[in-house]
């Protein structure tokens, strides 16, 4: 009979890599140890980029991820033996209530960027039109806010470039911008 599993010997036993929650948010700080016959073990290489080793064992910082969830699989090898763990990002953005294109984005493009002279009624400053939302998706990267030209915009320091020219939007309705765009900058 042939079994499937290999016979361990004391000398060589597996590593484990141990990790307090499989599930967590973008940006967020993972801590892991990686063991071996129940003792912490370092010089383990990663599959995964800004992995830092640290005095109890390694620190992980989650990507930033463009969907609302993502799978990963943590895999650690030392000495000949590897381990695999998978681990759960979710994006912060959707812990948050969902921001409504129609009910927050069109008010605020209507009260900040949307009359003559600016990005509405017929004017495109800029060549940006945010009259609707088909025109406004091509200056927004979904699920990325900085990535997008929108966002860029809205950021900017110099009184001379910031938008709206009359001044800088309220945090809380850049914070709402932000979310909506990190949400997938939905149609909703």
């Amino acid at each position: 009979m042939l079994s499937g599993c290999a016979d361990e010997s004391d000398d060589n036993p597996p590593i484990r890599i141990q990790l307090s929650t499989q599930t967590f948010a973008e940006g967020d700080t993972l801590l892991l140890t990686v063991t071996q016959a129940n003792q912490a073990i370092s010089g383990v290489s990663w599959n995964v980029t800004n992995m830092k080793p640290t005095a109890t064992g390694y620190q992980w910082i989650a990507p930033i991820i463009e969907t609302d969830t993502a799978h990963i699989n943590l895999i650690a090898t030392f000495d000949g033996k590897t381990d695999v763990v998978e681990a759960h990002i979710y994006k912060r953005a959707f812990r948050a209530p969902a921001v409504s294109y129609a009910q927050f984005v069109v008010p605020l493009f209507e009260q900040n960027c949307n009359f003559s002279g600016c990005h509405g009624n017929g004017s495109r400053a800029g060549k940006v039109s945010l009259i609707t939302y088909d025109s406004t998706a091509q200056f927004v990267k979904p699920y990325s806010a900085s990535k997008g030209i929108l966002f860029a915009a809205i950021l900017r320091d110099d009184p001379l470039r910031w938008m709206p020219p009359a001044g800088k939007l309220q945090p809380a309705k850049i914070e709402q911008l932000r979310l909506w765009i990190e949400q997938g900058a939905r149609n909703n």
